[in-house]
């Protein structure tokens, strides 16, 4: 039995949860609140971690894991960059 469909799932889980973990950094990099900062990269953290195991269960199942976000939510984080950047109080 293949276990392509099942490393296509994990590997859809680590973009979706690498695209969290960069989000939380940057919101983190950006926040004034020490708590919030403190917050936030623990959140980051947590979803790096939970990306690692995914990966662990990716190359267990023989297949090679993703080691980025998706390409979508890059583009999204170049966006709100460009609007934050344009439009600071927004």
């Amino acid at each position: 039995m293949s276990n392509r469909h099942d490393i296509h799932v994990l590997n859809e889980l680590i973009a979706a949860t690498l695209d969290s973990a960069e989000r939380l950094e940057k919101v983190s990099g950006d926040s004034a609140s020490s708590g919030h900062v403190s917050l936030f990269a623990s959140l980051a953290a947590e979803r790096r971690q939970m990306a690692q195991s995914l990966a662990d269960a990716v190359r267990a199942l023989g297949g090679q894991p993703n080691e980025s976000g998706s390409i979508l939510a890059q583009a999204q984080r170049a966006v709100m960059d460009v609007k934050h950047t344009l439009m600071p109080d927004e």
